[in-house]
């Protein structure tokens, strides 16, 4: 993700310390080999699946919270779901709406809502990034990624049919300081309704119950694989 949760916590990015990360740039870099390939396999996926996501996030003021999120692909269509917002895409043609479920105007509309939407977000620039190996998740085996720009750093564990299975962005400094960190309920490989990806079908939650809760999730300071 892309991160969509971000509208419950500060929007599609983390701003941090009244920085926003889409703008936190020293030089843009275009991503190559191992990592273009696994980050691509997240936007261009054709596997179908629901998956839902407890996440826990540090505020600028260092304050902790638990936020659900849940995720639905057809393998064109993909659609998000949080307490605040819900947004539904489609990857190929790169369009998609959103709903602010508290009110108020759509936080994405168009391309840029499908480029948060359908795998990791490609509206956040990269200046460094590094492919961090395979690892072992309870969701099988992932490729793990770092994407760096001047504010964070973000690692995803990608599994082989371009699903995010695990997730934690962090600060550069000080501290190298965990600021989220996404964990999995469940995954499953089909969605529950074909129309939860029409723009109609925003008014409603296909998140079913036991999944729209936060366990309090502990965090380490630091993330493995960061040197």
């Amino acid at each position: 993700m892309r991160w969509i949760l971000g509208w419950a916590v500060a929007g599609a990015v983390v701003a941090l310390g009244g920085c926003d990360v889409r703008d936190a740039l020293s030089g843009k870099a275009e991503l190559t080999g191992k990592v273009k390939e696994v980050v691509d396999r997240t936007h261009t996926t054709r596997t179908s699946y629901s998956v839902y996501y407890s996440n826990w996030t540090l505020n600028n003021e260092g304050v902790g919270a638990d936020h659900w999120t849940a995720e639905f692909h057809d393998g064109v269509h993909h659609r998000v779901e949080t307490a605040d917002l819900r947004l539904v895409a489609d990857c190929q043609a790169l369009t998609g709406s959103g709903l602010s479920v508290g009110g108020g105007p759509s936080p994405l509309t168009g391309a840029a809502a499908a480029r948060a939407a359908c795998g990791i977000d490609a509206n956040i620039p990269v200046t460094d990034f590094a492919y961090l190996g395979v690892v072992d998740t309870p969701w099988g085996s992932a490729d793990r990624v770092r994407l760096t720009n001047d504010a964070i750093s973000r690692i995803y564990d990608i599994n082989k049919d371009g699903v995010i299975v695990g997730e934690r962005w962090y600060k550069n400094a000080p501290g190298h300081a965990t600021v989220l960190k996404q964990t999995i309920f469940a995954l499953t490989s089909s969605v529950s309704s074909p129309d939860m990806f029409e723009e109609a079908s925003l008014n409603k939650s296909f998140t079913p119950d036991q999944y729209k809760t936060t366990p309090g999730l502990q965090v380490a300071a630091t993330i493995p694989g960061h040197q």
